[in-house]
Formats: C-alpha cells, sequence, structure tokens
C-alpha cells in the first residue's frame, strides 16, 4: 500500500514493529517515506499499554503508547496531513489527534468483533466463558464507536463489507480491498523443486492464536485420521515461530516444524496440498490464497476460505469436521490429477480476481475526489 501511495504522494510512516519484525526489516526499503519511526512492541510495552488504558479493550490497550501519540501529534502538527492511514484496527485509537481537515481511513484487516465471537463460542468453562463473553462485548462497542468516528473503513472482502455494515449500523458502505497477495506464481523459477510425497502444509505465523489452534487441530486429530489411508502422509508447519509448537507437537509422528522460511516460493512448491483448517479469527485469510496463487490444492473450512470467491470443489475444497478434512486430503493424496486440477483453478482464480493496484487507484481517486470536496467547504 505504501509503494502504491508512494508513487504520487509523500508519505510519513510511524509503526509498531514486533522483534519477529525487526529481524526482516530492511532500511533501503524505506526510502520510499519522506520520513518514517518504527515503535518496538515487547511484553513490558504491552503491559504499560494495558496499564496506561485499562477501560479499553485488551487487544487496542496492548498498543497505547503515549510516546507513539506524542511522535502522531507533533508529526501532524508539523505536516498537517490530508489523508491519514490507520493500518490496523487497534491503531484507531489515535483517530482523535488529526484535525477535522483531515481524511481518516482505518484499514481493518479483519473484523474484531467478528473473531471474538468466534472465540466466545469457542470456550468452554464458567469463569473463562464469562470473561470472554465481556471482552467480546466491550470490543464490540468499542469497535462500533471507533469505525463511526473515521471517515472511511477499508475491508478485505464483500463478506466484511456487509457485516460491518450490519453490525454496526454503517451510514457510508466499507471500501472492499483485496488484501496484496505474495505472488509465488510471478517469481521465476530458477530450478525444478522435487515435490516432498505425500505432504501437507500448514503455512502461518504462529503468533496468533487462530494460527496455532488451526495448526495443533490438524496435527494432533486430522492427520492420525489421514495417515490411516496414508501412513507415510507428513504434515508440515512452516512460517515465523512454528518451532515453538515443539512442546505440544513434538511427539507427533508425521509432524514436521520447519520453522521460519526464507525462501517461500520453493518451500510452497515442494508441497503437494495445503491443508488450513481455521476455525477462529476473521476477514480474509491471506494464507489461503497465498497458497492457491502458488498452485497447492487447498483444503481448509468455511473460516479459511471466508472472503474469497473460490467454488468448493472446484477451485478449493472447504470441509467442515476432522473426518471431513482428513477425506478430502485423502481424495487429493491418492489422486494427483485430481489435486493438478483443484490447484490450477485455484491459481487461475486468485490471478484473476485480486488485482491489488487496481483497488488501490480505486481508493487514491476516492480519496482525492473527498480531499477536494472538503477544502471547498
Amino acid at each position: 500500500m505504501c509503494r502504491f501511495f508512494a508513487r504520487s504522494h509523500e508519505i510519513h510512516l510511524a509503526a509498531f514493529v514486533t522483534p519477529e519484525e525487526l529481524v526482516a526489516f530492511d532500511e533501503p526499503e524505506m526510502a520510499i517515506f519522506k520520513s518514517w519511526k518504527l515503535f518496538p512492541v515487547s511484553t513490558k510495552t504491552r503491559i504499560a499499554g494495558l496499564l496506561q488504558a485499562p477501560f479499553l479493550p485488551l487487544q487496542i490497550a496492548a498498543r497505547t503508547s503515549r510516546t507513539f501519540r506524542r511522535y502522531l501529534r507533533d508529526l501532524h502538527e508539523a505536516h498537517h496531513f490530508d489523508v491519514v492511514i490507520l493500518d490496523h484496527t487497534n491503531l484507531y485509537q489515535y483517530e482523535d489527534l488529526f484535525a477535522s481537515s483531515s481524511i481518516v481511513v482505518g484499514n481493518a484487516h479483519d473484523i474484531l468483533t467478528q473473531s471474538w465471537e468466534r472465540h466466545a463460542a469457542s470456550v468452554t468453562g464458567g469463569l473463562k466463558r464469562i470473561w470472554t463473553a465481556w471482552e467480546r462485548d466491550r470490543v464490540q462497542r468499542w469497535e462500533k464507536k471507533a469505525i463511526h468516528a473515521l471517515d472511511f473503513l477499508v475491508v478485505p472482502s464483500g463478506k466484511d463489507k456487509i457485516y460491518a455494515e450490519n453490525k454496526f449500523s454503517l451510514q457510508r458502505a466499507p471500501v472492499v480491498i483485496n488484501p496484496w497477495v505474495h505472488r509465488i506464481s510471478c517469481l521465476q523459477q530458477t530450478e525444478d523443486v522435487p515435490k516432498l510425497p505425500k505432504s501437507l502444509l500448514f503455512w502461518g505465523a504462529m503468533d496468533r492464536q487462530e494460527n496455532i489452534d488451526a495448526a495443533v487441530w490438524a496435527a494432533k486429530t486430522i492427520l492420525p485420521l489421514i495417515r490411516q489411508s496414508v501412513s507415510d502422509a507428513g504434515f508440515y508447519i512452516a512460517g515465523n515461530r512454528s518451532k515453538d509448537l515443539e512442546p505440544q507437537l513434538g511427539q507427533c509422528e508425521g509432524v514436521v516444524l520447519l520453522g521460519f522460511i526464507d525462501d517461500v516460493a520453493a518451500m510452497m512448491r515442494s508441497m503437494e496440498i495445503a491443508l488450513l483448517p481455521l476455525r477462529l479469527g476473521a476477514g480474509i485469510k491471506v494464507k489461503t490464497l497465498e497458497c492457491m496463487d502458488a498452485g497447492m490444492p487447498v483444503i481448509t473450512t468455511e473460516v479459511g476460505a471466508e472472503g474469497i470467491d473460490g467454488t468448493n470443489d472446484i477451485e478449493l475444497m472447504i470441509r467442515s469436521s476432522a473426518e471431513e478434512l482428513a477425506q478430502a486430503s485423502v481424495e487429493l493424496l491418492l489422486n494427483g490429477n485430481r489435486a493438478r486440477t483443484i490447484g490450477d483453478a485455484g491459481q487461475r482464480m486468485v490471478q484473476r480476481q485480486y488485482d491489488f493496484d487496481g483497488r488501490l487507484m480505486d481508493l487514491d481517486h476516492l480519496l482525492l475526489d473527498s480531499m477536494s470536496k472538503r477544502r471547498s467547504e
């Protein structure tokens, strides 16, 4: 998004960054910004945020920072921004810093209220269930108020647009911008990558609870069912902090923890099938789109496929229970032609429908038009 807008606008960046993101930080790439400053996130900063903002939902308070707020205020006073993009729901708390002449855009990677609704529905047990329901309601009240304070809300799919309009009684329709996808298919393949036989991949960062839940469920419940029919099936878990699952999954037969991956394209090309049995979270799942773009046949759930226009059993396979997910996995592992047909169809669908730059161009025109109207008032 920043690269696109930097082509024709002056961009300033203020960003929270996790230790994992700092590892991949490339300072020369920051040349697109007129100014930039990074604010490292740690357990200490999260606790400080919770103490500073005890009345905010925990997920929001964890990004409360007086230092960050002061920096944004000073930056805005120096530049009087035409447009401010708050690129995550937990940054909407800083909307009040900007003058009414600024157009404030909130980019919702997912709708937190829906994530908490699913989380609350999955929790069992007295006190934990009560606390989760209480936090869900706090998130919904705060998110509704925060979204109404924005000039524009950006969501990643038509599904999220309908959900936000209905849940928060929005008068202005959210803008849909499908997420940027790491286009594995566009990368030049310098050499053939041999397929790992009978391989199933889960791809995702293991600092997100929905990914941990899905990977553990697949490894402990779905994979044993698969191996009843395909005894040598292997389940490969790749992505940031995936090796942290060693205490939980180290003894699970057939499970391989790959850890952080430098060459994502080569890793995906070496796998036969993507198994993404997500049950939690909200918003469109970029990991599903990335695996589809790589030409891998994807087996997932309604949650893993939501917001994606692919047709079940044509561009991807959508199943619900562990038994159904295992059965679909066995079918594709034993039928290479069927697997290739679904993988190719999914790849064509992603390449055809996910025009990130085109959607950003529409947003750019919308913002320019809004700026002109605001200046004439």
